[in-house]
């Protein structure tokens, strides 16, 4: 359907005798068309506006993105995850994370992380998660989020998530004093995604077996930097990575024990 500002495309349900057509999605008409016909493949597109002596072929090159809201409750530092393989997102809040199917947005379940309790006014919630590289283990990292952007970390909570996207808690793990100041940013270890996890701090890089709360290092920084680190990205066999801080950069090659200081 085309008007002067917008074009609305629908889509009939087939499987429904009613044949009422629902919304799929809306486009700018940036063409001024009064007239849009659209092939099969929702590809190639003719669009013609009154007074126009010929028409105009457009073929698509790129998927708009257009934003469709699904939530309307504020999620200020939230994390999501994509796990195509399953055709799914991932959602977290405060001390739960919601599943979201990939093509209708609905959502499909909802998992309760038990939380520990707070000792003091800073309340503990989930700080952020990671998936194993074949999307079959959730890992839940929790903790504080205390003053000048700084998260203090108490928990690790490891899911196992079912071909019917269901999920079942594999491991719940306190972790001692030491894990405090370690990046909310975490992989699960490619080798031995059933058993570890990899964190990283300002002075080394640390493997945690989550399944008998053991932690071994795995490489210590020449170049310690000066604060907890904010992202950490890995290369896909984790031989090599790069952090970053609120004050350092720092390139790392795990195997060849090279560090480049890329902020000096």
């Amino acid at each position: 359907m085309v008007t002067d500002t917008h074009v609305y495309f629908y889509k009939f349900d087939e499987d429904s005798k009613s044949l009422i057509p629902k919304l799929v999605t809306t486009m700018n008409n940036f063409m001024g068309c009064i007239s849009l016909l659209v092939d099969s493949n929702d590809k190639i597109c003719v669009s013609y506006k009154s007074g126009q002596n010929n028409f105009t072929t457009y073929k698509r090159k790129y998927d708009h993105g257009f934003r469709e809201i699904i939530d309307s409750t504020s999620r200020e530092g939230t994390c999501g995850l994509s796990f195509p393989s399953k055709g799914m997102f991932m959602i977290s809040d405060d001390d739960y994370v919601q599943i979201h199917g990939e093509k209708n947005y609905k959502l499909i379940n909802r998992i309760n992380v038990p939380l520990q309790q707070s000792d003091t006014d800073d309340e503990i919630e989930i700080i952020s998660i990671a998936k194993s590289q074949d999307d079959k283990h959730l890992g839940i990292l929790s903790g504080k989020n205390l003053i000048k952007g700084i998260e203090s970390i108490y928990s690790l909570h490891i899911y196992i998530i079912h071909e019917d996207k269901s999920h079942t808690l594999k491991a719940s793990c306190h972790l001692p004093e030491s894990f405090r100041s370690v990046s909310k940013s975490f992989v699960f270890d490619k080798v031995n995604p059933d058993n570890s996890v990899i964190f990283v701090d300002n002075i080394g890089i640390k493997r945690y077996n989550y399944m008998v709360q053991s932690m071994n290092e795995m490489y210590k920084f020449k170049n310690p930097i000066q604060s907890q680190p904010d992202y950490i990205v890995f290369s896909e066999f984790q031989h090599e990575l790069i952090l970053a801080s609120s004050d350092d950069v720092l390139w790392v090659n795990i195997v060849k024990k090279n560090e480049v200081d890329i902020d000096n």
